[in-house]
């Protein structure tokens, strides 16, 4: 992880369908990441500081919905943040199956910044001369 040092990273994963939104995954990676060196943006964060109780969500976007959830706002957010202030990018297991995380992959790669994927306690550089296709 020392190539994650010095810079803003973004934590980009699958949400729905996940117990608990994946929360507890996307705030392991991101303390493993600051506990690195590295300064992060995370979506799960930034939605529990909006007051978003995630352990009681079951993963549905009907449950989302029904506290008033703004997904287009989310999605803002998270691109912004993406265009904005970082660097780098790391997606979490499972994130080929995520609209959400997919656009993010998307932008970071337009952008060229460095991308990453998460694996068994380290991150590992998707090169930019091969990129995955999604």
């Amino acid at each position: 992880m020392r190539s994650m040092i010095d810079k803003t990273t973004y934590v980009g994963g699958p949400m729905s369908g996940y117990p608990k939104l994946n929360f507890p995954m996307f705030f392991y990676v991101e303390n493993a990441l600051i506990n690195a060196g590295a300064t992060t943006m995370n979506p799960a964060r930034k939605d529990v500081e909006a007051g978003l109780d995630w352990e009681t969500q079951d993963g549905t976007l009907a449950q989302l919905e029904a506290v008033n959830f703004d997904m287009r706002e989310a999605i803002t957010w998270d691109l912004l943040a993406i265009i904005n202030e970082c660097d780098s990018l790391v997606l979490l297991p499972g994130w080929k199956k995520s609209k959400g995380a997919k656009a993010e992959y998307a932008l970071a790669r337009f952008l060229n910044l460095d991308i990453y994927e998460w694996h068994d306690n380290d991150v590992y550089p998707i090169t930019k001369k091969v990129y995955l296709d999604v």
